[in-house]
């Protein structure tokens, strides 16, 4: 008798993707994905503290207290073989995620960041978190991402934005890390068309590992929404070959 061809996917998962949105966004960015990329992968949305299913709960202070709520939420999952992902602001939590659970013995088999300058990159001069409100509303506006008819919504914007702006005021003050190379693969993703990171501050994320891999990617700096099947279609092909699932 012939045995039925198996089914990679009825055994169940056999990577787990962790998710970090950007600055004022929610584990719903990541709503879909689950759905595009291979049934093999598990994809893990992190909720953080102060938005989404975690808004009344109180914004970090900094970026070491932000890192430590993550990792209580990631260490009890880590069952099986992991990759981090971030996108903007969350690529800068990514990469400290993944410094601790490198000294704690438990590496990811690869970090994946998309829309952020590499940490060795000095912060930057210009501090658009402490734009009056009016001035950062309309950042926001220019920056895109947010659509026009929430901008206009005064009730949310008086909500979303102490969170966005926390969010970048965290970003703004994170850079110029000397802390050498991670000893896992890096995989990031930039646009030429990106206003607030250009190819260059992506591509030095080089600067962070010894096994780097560059993929432009068209769109603003939200492509993570505009082009997300492309987006989605590279993310799976870097996991697939990082574990052959």
């Amino acid at each position: 008798m012939t045995a039925a061809p198996s089914d990679p996917s009825a055994a169940g998962p056999e990577l787990r993707l962790f998710c970090l949105p950007y600055a004022g966004g929610a584990a719903g960015v990541f709503s879909g994905w689950q759905s595009r990329l291979p049934a093999t992968i598990d994809v893990c949305p992190i909720e953080l503290p102060g938005r989404g299913g975690r808004f009344v709960e109180p914004l970090p202070g900094d970026l070491d207290l932000l890192v430590e709520d993550v990792l209580g939420r990631v260490e009890p999952r880590l069952d099986l073989p992991y990759a981090v992902f971030g996108h903007s602001f969350g690529s800068a939590v990514a990469y400290e995620l993944t410094r601790h659970l490198v000294a704690e013995g438990a590496p990811p088999v690869r970090l994946l960041v998309s829309a952020f300058r590499a940490p060795s990159l000095p912060p930057p001069g210009h501090r658009y978190s402490d734009l009056p409100d009016a001035e950062f509303r309309r950042f926001l506006g220019e920056l895109g991402g947010t659509p026009q008819v929430l901008l206009d919504d005064e009730e949310f914007m008086e909500l979303l934005l102490p969170v966005v702006k926390h969010d970048f005021r965290l970003a703004e003050h994170y850079g110029g890390l000397d802390d050498g190379p991670l000893p896992i693969p890096v995989t990031a993703f930039g646009s030429a068309t990106d206003q607030r990171f250009g190819l260059s501050e992506v591509r030095a994320w080089a600067a962070h590992t010894g096994s780097f891999t560059f993929h432009e990617v068209p769109g603003d700096h939200f492509f993570l929404n505009t082009h997300r099947e492309l987006l989605l279609d590279l993310l799976a092909r870097e996991l697939t070959s990082s574990i052959g699932v």
